[in-house]
């Protein structure tokens, strides 16, 4: 799904039907979008007086919305990126940091954070439901469940790089390849030996 618009848009077939704030969503800055595996959609918006400053996580599903926020204990702060892992829970990276929620219970993943920069973190799920973090500063994390790994240097930076050194996006594709965008340009293929 798309990354940021100023609604969400739905097509069944025949028409188009749009929702805003007036229909249940908390900010209209929709950033991130995912579908569950039972069907819920996840929008991960940003909104309030600044355009990154609150109105989190929704959930839709198909006929309502549920903010994420109120029913759980995620702060109110801006979404950056959602990914789901095998079992259900999701994690969210935010403007304050990254979480990581399961039945509405939300922890902070802050050995991860003391690895990357917090603030602008992009997050993929392989098919082995190892979760991948990438730091907008050029660190890369991955996360098997129990222990997290630091791999450095994959885009020529170290993880104290500029801002826009690091990773813009990270996405896994059907014959089980990772690609890693980052805002330098750049795209990285990992195969699950190397990256190149």
């Amino acid at each position: 799904m798309g990354r940021c618009a100023e609604r969400r848009d739905r097509f069944d077939g025949v028409q188009f039907a749009h929702y805003t704030t007036e229909h249940g969503l908390p900010s209209n800055y929709v950033f991130q979008a995912i579908k569950d595996q039972h069907g819920n959609l996840w929008f991960g918006g940003h909104g309030g007086d600044g355009w990154l400053d609150s109105n989190g996580l929704t959930r839709f599903d198909g006929s309502h919305f549920v903010d994420f926020i109120e029913a759980s204990n995620l702060p109110d702060i801006g979404i950056r990126d959602i990914v789901e892992e095998e079992n259900g829970a999701l994690w969210v990276s935010t403007n304050d940091g990254l979480f990581r929620c399961e039945l509405y219970q939300c922890t902070r993943m802050d050995a991860i954070e003391a690895l990357l920069r917090p603030d602008r973190l992009v997050l993929g799920v392989d098919r082995n439901d190892n979760v991948w973090i990438g730091g907008g500063n050029g660190g890369l994390v991955r996360y098997d469940g129990e222990k997290q790994v630091l791999i450095e240097g994959v885009l020529g930076v170290g993880r104290r790089g500029s801002i826009w050194a690091g990773f813009s996006a990270i996405h896994e594709d059907r014959d089980g390849i990772l690609w890693f965008a980052s805002y330098q340009g750049r795209l990285i293929r990992y195969d699950g030996t190397r990256f190149q």
